[in-house]
């Protein structure tokens, strides 16, 4: 059985990257195309609200109201096509329509919505509930909203939960340098430069981190090509502090090993190390607090 099914889940729904209907881990043919589509995935985002009709016609047919006939024949296809799947309702009034998703069936985009509210902590304060909350949205995450939608409402849902992706890889990245996981916090923190890689700001981390993870020359080499980048498609060059970040752990650093000991030789290269690592976290800490004021955005 597949392991969707055995978590409990008999119905997945992901709108996130490629679309893709599950019944029990195994993907349907659901032939969803067009205003069906549209339509499944208008009331998707609104899982759970009673909609008028009429504000679904202008969402799911921006050119132009559909006859009446031509609305229920659409919608007929689209019920037709969620029969039977286990955790999916849908209530249709004379005027209003309901889509509803609840256990056992898994929603992609509820979980990265969740995610908004853990967001309101700070990385330090988050509470282990939250931090299952911003993992959970971030290892569902599989590509953009609703891709090829270029309806107005597709276009800020997909702005919003990119957004919302990106926050909480920015918290669990600086939740886990917090905690000295600095592996866990780098992957965080070049997944988001995937996504958006002009944020100067987790461009400064990122360096950070890769010099924590004795990484100092994949930094340099990672900051020579985000010049080329900002150079490239926007035609500048990065910010004076990042600058003057980059050339502090090409020069300031110069005698600090590029990677800890496997397994220190003696008592003394363990502490050398220790010393180089409390030089760099306090160099960070510093200058994150001057980032964390230029980068406000971030």
């Amino acid at each position: 059985m597949a392991c969707s099914a055995e978590n409990g889940i008999e119905t997945e729904i992901r709108l996130l990257g490629p679309f893709t209907l599950l019944h029990r881990g195994t993907p349907m043919d659901h032939r969803l195309k067009g205003p069906a589509r549209r339509l499944f995935f208008y009331l998707l985002t609104r899982s759970g609200t009673r909609i008028r009709r009429e504000i679904i016609a202008e969402a799911v047919w921006p050119d132009g109201a559909p006859s009446r006939s031509a609305f229920n024949t659409t919608l007929w296809r689209l019920k037709k096509c969620l029969t039977g799947l286990p955790g999916i309702t849908m209530e249709c009034g004379n005027d209003t329509l309901m889509l509803d998703v609840a256990a056992p069936a898994r929603l992609d985009i509820r979980k990265v919505l969740d995610a908004q509210a853990a967001l309101s902590s700070a990385p330090e304060d988050l509470t282990l509930t939250e931090l299952e909350t911003l993992r959970a949205a971030v290892e569902l995450w599989r590509g953009d909203f609703a891709d090829g939608l270029s309806s107005n409402w597709a276009l800020v849902m997909r702005e919003r939960l990119l957004n919302t992706y990106i926050q909480a890889l920015i918290a669990l990245m600086r939740h886990a340098g917090r905690e000295r996981r600095f592996e866990e916090a780098l992957e965080c923190g070049q997944r988001v430069l995937a996504v958006d890689p002009f944020r100067e700001g987790i461009h400064c981390e990122v360096m950070w981190l890769l010099v924590l993870t004795g990484r100092r020359a994949t930094a340099i080499t990672r900051h020579k090509e985000f010049c080329t980048l900002l150079q490239r498609e926007l035609g500048i060059g990065p910010m004076s502090e990042t600058a003057a970040l980059f050339d502090y752990i090409r020069t300031g650093l110069e005698r600090c090993p590029d990677a800890p000991p496997q397994a220190p030789s003696s008592e003394l290269t363990a502490r050398r190390y220790e010393g180089y690592l409390q030089t760099v976290e306090r160099s960070r800490a510093s200058i994150y607090a001057a980032l964390q004021t230029m980068y406000t955005g971030d």
